[in-house]
């Protein structure tokens, strides 16, 4: 589902663009994991490129110009792979890692579709690399505490990041716990706060930073084993 709100100059006055839209776009991930030991495995996921095209209308309004009108508007979601380690210490601790590869360089532009014309919003991104740490703790055996760590590369410079996707680079501290009620069930809980960075913007039209750049994530979790 997709809404994207704009400044846009028409001939007299400030315009404003809403484009909405929405598509069902399909993919496939692959997975492999290799247990080395008892104590030791080693992960690698790969997810294919998604690239929805959201139909739906765009409006013009502002000024002297007032429009409708139906629209197609094609974005890129990057493929990516990631390989990640895990390694017991004893049976209380254990250690994990990933390195990470995104393909945001196939993000160059979102591609705006109308009966009267098309348009492209530049991007410019770059691929992207993500580096990740964790701990996990077990004070007893029923509970196992989560902690972890993340930096991913910027996908874009301040000279073509624009307000409307001021992703720079990306640290995330995460924690969590999980409980194992039986043999089959455990249940858990997570939170992770994500800093986006100042997403520094320097070019002909814009100049500044931002002061809060943040977006925090808490979740659920249920599993059970057959």
């Amino acid at each position: 589902d997709l809404e994207l709100k704009a400044k846009a100059p028409p001939p007299t006055g400030d315009g404003k663009v809403k484009i909405a839209g929405d598509d069902v776009a399909f993919g496939f991930g692959l997975g492999a994991l290799f247990a080395v030991s008892d104590r030791t495995r080693f992960g690698i996921v790969y997810q294919s490129e998604i690239e929805p095209e959201f139909s739906g209308d765009v409006k013009l309004s502002g000024g002297a110009v007032n429009a409708d009108a139906g629209t197609d508007t094609k974005i890129t979601l990057a493929q990516f792979i990631k390989v990640s380690g895990y390694h017991e210490l004893n049976d209380q601790w254990a250690l994990l890692g990933t390195v990470g590869w995104e393909d945001w360089s196939a993000f160059e532009n979102v591609n705006i579709s109308t009966g009267q014309g098309s348009q492209k919003i530049s991007r410019n991104w770059d691929d992207t690399w993500k580096f990740a740490a964790g701990v996990h703790y077990r004070p007893v055996e029923k509970w196992l505490l989560q902690l972890g760590f993340s930096y991913d590369t910027s996908p874009v410079d301040s000279d073509d990041r624009t307000p409307d996707m001021p992703i720079d680079r990306q640290i995330r501290y995460a924690t969590g716990a999980q409980y194992q009620w039986s043999d089959r069930l455990s249940t858990g809980a997570q939170f992770v706060y994500a800093d986006y960075g100042k997403a520094k913007i320097d070019n002909d039209l814009l100049k500044g930073d931002y002061k809060r750049n943040d977006i925090f994530f808490f979740a659920l979790n249920a599993n059970w084993k057959f």
